[in-house]
């Protein structure tokens, strides 16, 4: 995938702009606040049709104006597609947003995976820092780009649960019976074994690239990531059926799954939680490990390499890290920001654009 341009309207700091990205490699630099990290947000919704910084899509509406958007021209072999987003003040309008392909009005569902992109910014320790609902959010992102079946299974489970909670609580105030119930928790446990099963999948496959990357990338240390499942099934929720309805909600699922990074020192026989015994640096590097093992399976899967975006992935690397990502960069198009323009010179062939 190649990106050809970007134009950006009243978005966060711009009020009009167009980039031309015609190069593997973009860098971008510039002061804070001068709108780098922006520019990877619009193709960042482009892609994965959210903010990377935002839950709220209004936020990235300029101030003073009513409405954003964002416009990305790009290719996929001799393909060529023209993708759009807008999103309207919330006041002004009860559908905020709007996604297009090659002028077409699409839902979500159908809109994002039409790009394929990868980010990694400092924000991203929250990954192995943050809670377990921050990373499952971010684990159906990444299906969310290739696996449509995923997207619906996913949508039935979401709403399966809200209803069986919903007949928990009438069933406590006795105007629902168990058989209510069952309705409810035949199609959750069916989405749920299905989303499951994709995960673990997910895991197994992922191992061989994260064993790869952090051997390239860390000073001697293994990086490894834990996937528990929080299996359900029918047996479960009828042997605790009445825990269940005390509690007034269901325990198990896919919504209660999580994963931890784990890493083992040089000498160390054990893994440990790389969140409680490494290093702000190992963190952040296990961050960067993740995300590139991330494109490397996403391209595994789709057949074509995801386009990189690195924010500010310098500022904790040092001079031997920064080469080998540097070399990284060159498998498909990046593009880099960085507050240093000396940090971008000496890369080949790299198209730079200045913010001031």
């Amino acid at each position: 995938m190649f990106l050809d341009s970007l134009t950006l309207k009243q978005f966060r700091v711009f009020k009009e702009q167009q980039y031309t990205l015609g190069s593997p490699v973009v860098g971008i630099y510039g002061p804070n606040t001068a709108g780098k990290t922006t520019i990877l947000e619009a193709i960042y919704i482009l892609s994965r049709g959210k903010s990377s910084r935002s839950r709220v899509d209004s936020d990235v509406i300029k101030k003073g104006y009513e409405f954003a958007s964002a416009q990305l021209k790009f290719r996929n072999e001799e393909d060529e597609k023209e993708l759009f987003f807008v999103v309207q003040s919330a006041e002004n309008t009860r559908s905020a947003k709007v996604f297009k392909i090659n002028g077409v009005t699409k839902s979500i569902r159908n809109f994002t995976g039409t790009l394929s992109c990868v980010l990694f910014s400092p924000d991203d320790i929250r990954l192995i820092l943050g809670s377990p609902s921050r990373r499952r959010d971010y684990l159906d992102t990444i299906f969310f780009q290739f696996d449509k079946e995923y997207k619906k299974d996913l949508g039935v489970y979401t709403r399966s649960l809200k209803q069986c909670n919903a007949v928990l609580q009438l069933i406590l105030e006795n105007r629902a019976t168990k058989s209510d119930l069952d309705v409810w928790t035949e199609s959750l446990v069916a989405s749920g074994k299905k989303i499951t099963q994709k995960r673990i999948n997910f895991f197994k496959d992922i191992d061989t690239f994260i064993a790869k990357t952090s051997h390239e990338l860390s000073d001697g240390w293994e990086m490894k990531v834990d996937y528990t499942p929080n299996k359900i099934d029918k047996d479960r929720i009828e042997r605790n059926y009445h825990y269940i309805l005390n509690s007034g909600h269901i325990l198990g699922g896919p919504h209660r799954d999580d994963y931890d990074f784990k890493i083992r020192l040089n000498g160390d026989d054990r893994y440990e939680s790389l969140a409680d015994f490494g290093s702000r640096g190992q963190q952040r590097i296990g961050a960067l490990i993740f995300k590139l093992s991330e494109l490397e399976y996403i391209a595994d899967a789709i057949k074509v390499r995801p386009v990189l975006l690195l924010d500010d992935v310098f500022s904790e690397l040092d001079e031997v890290r920064r080469e080998k990502v540097l070399n990284y960069a060159k498998n498909q198009q990046t593009i880099i920001t960085t507050t240093d323009k000396e940090n971008l010179e000496n890369i080949e062939g790299i198209q730079l654009i200045s913010l001031k």
